[in-house]
């Protein structure tokens, strides 16, 4: 652009700077929407005056509680939220007393654990108790002791009182199935499953078949047979079969003599009785005698 006066150029070549589109960012000229393109609502650019604004927007339009900011403008005010009590099975607000648990201004819960005196308890690595011990739980199996390869159990099960072991090298397992002793907790009865031992008061009455029958120990026990002679010369002969034949023989030279006779013999060991013809000709009985702590 040149400056021209009195028909003379008195000033030389000039540009006009256009301001550019105003924008978010940058400052500019702007272009008054028309009604359409404020019924259209597309452009991004276009400004729209209050007198325009206010022909399309009425206040009425507008919602109280954006006029207001108001919690009770809301249409259909919700029901006012009230935090629960914590409790075991439900979520909620909890409140510190202030002694044994606080909270600070940054939120941070600590506890304040009161000295313990541990002089009570019983420790682990060894005690020794001056009361009486107690054992109330559910199991069975009271105490274990386990040493090397084996655990011994001491077992109640509210009938008896049982010693058992593991197996070897199952320390930590259950017992097995040996019996070594048990006690009858209602009558304070010894049991042994393992070794004789001497005869108890418990006894069943047998019936004593044809001679060289065979007869079966139901426990630990003793198998006697008393009858008498019948005749000179009259025996009884018992054998334990499971034993190596360990037995007795008895004879009588007398016919009024009686006859009595008994072998040994662990449960499950087969006895077999032989007798002469005359034997118990008047009378004649079989009995088994529980052992010890034997069933």
């Amino acid at each position: 652009m040149s400056i021209i006066e009195n028909g003379k150029k008195i000033a030389g070549n000039y540009k006009i700077q256009l301001a550019p589109e105003a924008s978010t960012e940058n400052a500019g000229v702007i272009k008054i929407a028309t009604d359409q393109d404020i019924q259209d609502g597309t452009s991004e650019k276009l400004a729209v005056t209050p007198k325009q604004l206010n022909s399309y927007v009425s206040k009425d339009d507008i919602s109280e509680v954006a006029k207001t900011g108001s919690y009770n403008d809301l249409i259909d005010v919700p029901e006012q939220y009230s935090l629960p009590i914590a409790s075991t099975v439900e979520l909620g607000g909890v409140k510190v007393d202030g002694d044994t648990i606080n909270i600070d201004e940054s939120g941070i819960i600590s506890a304040n654990i009161p000295d313990v005196d541990t002089s009570q308890f019983v420790q682990k690595s060894g005690d020794t108790m001056t009361g009486v011990l107690n054992f109330k739980n559910t199991s069975s199996d009271k105490i274990r002791m386990t040493q090397g390869d084996y655990t011994a159990i001491l077992h109640q099960n509210g009938e008896s009182l049982y010693f058992l072991l593991t197996n070897q090298g199952d320390q930590d397992g259950s017992y097995n199935d040996l019996r070594p002793f048990s006690i009858v907790l209602s009558d304070g009865r010894l049991r042994g499953n393992h070794t004789l031992s001497m005869p108890s008061n418990y006894w069943v009455n047998l019936t004593l078949g044809a001679s060289n029958s065979n007869y079966t120990a139901p426990a630990n026990g003793y198998f006697i047979v008393a009858g008498n002679a019948g005749t000179s010369g009259g025996y009884v002969d018992m054998r334990n079969s499971s034993a190596g034949g360990l037995g007795i023989l008895s004879t009588s030279s007398n016919a009024n003599h009686g006859l009595r006779s008994f072998v040994p013999a662990k449960k499950g060991d087969v006895v077999n009785i032989g007798y002469s013809s005359s034997f118990g000709s008047s009378s004649k009985y079989l009995t088994f005698v529980y052992a010890e702590g034997s069933t």
